[in-house]
Order: structure tokens, then sequence, then C-alpha cells
């Protein structure tokens, strides 16, 4: 939400030491909100804490653009399984509407540079599966990758990370990949502006909606068994307490 409200032309900045704590914000984190001395306010919610925030979809229109950018739930919700089949019935439906209205759509996925550096490229990889997973291989072209909170990785380095994980776990040409840099305050040096990172929304690939609804069901069908073989070692475990 935070991209969001910078695409839109918020101006932002970083919560002193008094909002972080009020906000519940991680010690080794920089947040940032929306500068109310700029000219736009905010326009979705930002959330601080660890747990996740967006829970419905925001429809955000660019003005003198035809970008309308949407707020959507995201990957690995804190709420576990059943909140994600939620947000991918959420999406299914979105998508269907977009489709049918002739509206041509990629997605960005924000990820942060902690989530990458701290896990090795573990968590890299476990994005991109459930990104092939979700929307098909065929629509990873119509991705545009983000690094939020950037201080080691450049968009250089962070693209050689999503091609090895691509190629290396999926066997698809990384020719059509798309990344850019998230850091409006510049602090590593490695920012761009909102213009120009909205023409890069232009150079990915539509994403085929048909192939989305067909891996979005079979995502959705490994989510409910997930639920169920929890529910099943639930019972087995208050079975075994009884005892």
């Amino acid at each position: 939400s935070t991209l969001i409200n910078w695409l839109y032309g918020c101006k932002l900045r970083e919560l002193n030491a008094a909002e972080k704590q009020q906000a519940g914000a991680r010690k080794y984190e920089d947040p940032l909100c929306v500068d109310a001395s700029g000219v736009k306010t905010e326009i979705c919610a930002i959330g601080h804490s660890s747990k996740s925030t967006t829970q419905s979809v925001k429809r955000v229109p660019i003005e003198n653009t035809r970008v309308v950018l949407w707020d959507v739930p995201g990957f690995f919700d804190t709420g576990g399984p059943c909140r994600e089949i939620i947000h991918a019935a959420l999406l299914s439906q979105f998508m269907n509407h977009t489709s049918s209205s002739g509206i041509e759509m990629v997605l960005m996925l924000a990820i942060d540079e902690n989530s990458i550096v701290t896990t090795r490229g573990v968590f890299v990889a476990q994005v991109i599966d459930r990104l092939a997973n979700m929307l098909g291989r065929e629509n990873l072209s119509g991705v545009v990758f983000c690094l939020t909170k950037p201080s080691k990785l450049n968009e250089d380095t962070f693209s050689d990370e999503i091609q090895e994980a691509i190629t290396n776990r999926w066997e698809v040409s990384s020719d059509g990949l798309h990344t850019v840099v998230f850091d409006p305050l510049n602090k590593a040096g490695s920012g761009m502006t909102q213009e120009e990172m909205l023409e890069r929304l232009f150079m990915a690939s539509p994403i085929k909606s048909a192939a989305f609804e067909m891996a979005l069901q079979s995502e959705v069908e490994k989510k409910l068994l997930e639920i169920v073989h929890f529910s099943i070692d639930r019972i087995q475990q208050l079975i075994q307490e009884d005892k």
C-alpha cells in the first residue's frame, strides 16, 4: 500500500520514534507514511506491523494516464491458508471482471530486500513458485517485480535473483523479466520517479486470464487440502491429550 500511495502521487516520509512505537512497527525497520505536507492525502491504508493489512481490493486511478492501480491482498498472508483462499476467490472474481471488460492487466509484486537477504534467496523461490502456480508459468512475463527497502541490492542484482529463481525452478525464458526499485527517499541512491516506474508497467505482457483461471483453481484445491490436513492433525492432537 505504501507503493500504491507513492505511485498515486503522495509525498512520503519516515515515521518518527513515537509514531513507530504507536504503530507497532518493528524496531529494525524505517517504515514510511504519507506526509501531510504533500498535495495528495493517503489513498490506501498503510500498515506498519508484521500483520497483513490489505484485505480487500482498492481502485486507484492515476491522473492524466491510462493507468489504474488496484491494491490487492498479497501472498503469504499472516491469516493463514483460510485467508489465502478468500483472497484467491477475490482475485478470481477480479480477473473475470477485467477480462470480460477488455482491460489489460499486469501484476506488480513488491518484495522487500530483507526477505531476500535473510533467507538467501529461499523466499524469492517460494514467491516464484506461488506466482507460477497461481498465475500459470506463461504469465510470469506479466509480472513486474518491485524491490522495496533497498540497501545492499540494486536493480541489476535484484533482477539476477529473480532470473535465477525463474530459470532454475520453472525452466522458462527470463527474456520478458521486468524489475523496478522502490526507493522513494532515494536513501540507497537507486530510486526512480513515479513516471519511470509507471512506464515499466507498459513493458510487461498482459496476463492471460484463461491460464490464470486454470492455475488458480489448482492452487485453491491445494490450499483446501492444507486446511483439511491441518484440521486432521489438530483433531488427532486433541484426542491424544484427552487420553
